[in-house]
C-alpha cells in the first residue's frame, strides 16, 4: 500500500520573509536604441497590492534633477478623465538615490481594472509645481478583483488577435509590433470614439472602468493601433539596395492602411446599431396610472 506524502500548506507554517514585488515601465527599444522621450506604461493586476516604481525624467528622457524639488506627489486618474484624480497619501513617496520615485497604488484604483494616467508631480518650496512626469497604468481584471468582470480586454488577448502575441513571431523586427503605451492610447481612443460618436447618449457614456462592450472594445483597438502602425511605416519606408541585395522590410504601410480602413468600418457599423438599439430601448416603458388597481 503506497504510503502518502503529508500534505503541505501554502504559505508554510514558518514565517517567509516580505518579498516586495515592484512593478516598472519597460522602455521600448527600436533596433537596439532606446526611445527614451516616449510615454511608458506599467501592467498591474487588478485585486493586487502593486508598488510602482518609476524614474523621475526631464523633457528628453534623461533622469530629472531633483535637488530644488521639496514635494514630489503622485496623482492618478482614469484615462479619460471621467472619474476623479486620487492622490497617494502624503509621505507615501520614496526616492531612491538614482531619482526612482516608488509609492503603493491606492486601493481605491487597485479594486477597479481599468486605463488609468498616473502622474507624479515635482514641486518646490513654495508648492508650485516644476514639473510632472506620466505614465500609462494598464490595470487589468484579476479573479482576485473586488466584484465583476470589468474594464479593458487582457492585454495577452489584445496581443492575440492582432497576432503579436511573442517577438519571436516578429521575426523581422524581434519585438512587439505596438508596445503596452501604444495598446493603452488605442484602448482609450476606441471608448472616446464611443462617446464622441451620435447620437451621444447621455446614459451611455463610458470610461474604460465601465465600458461594457466587448467586442466593439476589441474591433476599436485593433483599429487605432493598425492606424498608429501603418503611421509607423509610411514615415520610415526607405528601400535599399547595396551588394545585389535589396531589402525594403518597411514597406507595409499600405497594408496596415487597408486593415485599419476595414476594421473601421466594422467598428462604425457596431457603434451605430449598439447605439440605435440603446435608444430604442429608452424610447419604451411604463408608467404607473395613479389609479387603485
Amino acid at each position: 500500500m503506497p504510503v502518502l506524502a503529508t500534505p503541505q500548506t501554502y504559505p508554510p507554517a514558518a514565517e517567509a520573509p516580505t518579498v516586495l514585488v515592484t512593478h516598472a515601465p519597460t522602455v521600448t527599444t527600436v533596433y537596439g536604441e532606446s526611445a527614451s522621450e516616449k510615454r511608458r506604461a506599467i501592467l498591474t493586476h487588478s485585486g493586487a497590492v502593486a508598488t510602482i516604481q518609476v524614474p523621475m525624467l526631464d523633457a528628453i528622457g534623461n533622469p530629472m534633477d531633483l535637488t530644488s524639488v521639496t514635494t514630489l506627489e503622485a496623482r492618478i486618474r482614469e484615462a479619460t478623465l471621467r472619474q476623479p484624480s486620487i492622490s497617494v497619501a502624503d509621505g507615501a513617496i520614496v526616492v531612491d538615490t538614482d531619482n526612482t520615485v516608488q509609492f503603493t497604488l491606492p486601493a481605491a484604483i487597485a479594486a477597479k481594472a481599468g486605463i488609468y494616467i498616473a502622474e507624479i508631480g515635482a514641486l518646490d518650496g513654495a508648492g508650485d509645481l516644476m514639473r510632472t512626469n506620466q505614465f500609462y497604468l494598464f490595470n487589468e481584471y484579476s479573479a482576485w478583483a473586488d466584484d465583476r468582470r470589468s474594464g479593458p480586454p487582457a492585454l495577452d488577448y489584445i496581443r492575440l488577435s492582432t497576432r503579436d502575441n511573442d517577438p519571436v513571431e516578429n521575426e523581422l523586427i524581434n519585438n512587439h509590433d505596438a508596445d503596452l503605451a501604444e495598446i493603452c492610447a488605442a484602448a482609450v481612443r476606441a471608448v472616446e470614439f464611443w462617446n464622441d460618436t451620435p447620437p451621444i447618449l447621455s446614459g451611455y457614456t463610458y470610461c474604460t472602468i465601465t465600458f461594457p462592450f466587448r467586442e466593439i472594445w476589441l474591433t476599436g483597438i485593433q483599429l487605432f493601433l493598425f492606424q498608429m502602425l501603418e503611421e509607423h511605416y509610411r514615415r520610415n519606408a526607405l528601400q535599399y539596395s547595396a551588394g545585389g541585395v535589396s531589402t525594403d522590410d518597411k514597406n507595409r504601410h499600405r497594408e496596415y492602411k487597408a486593415a485599419w480602413q476595414e476594421r473601421y468600418q466594422s467598428y462604425r457599423n457596431m457603434i451605430m446599431h449598439q447605439k440605435a438599439r440603446l435608444n430604442m430601448s429608452a424610447g419604451f416603458g411604463s408608467f404607473l396610472s395613479g389609479y387603485p388597481g
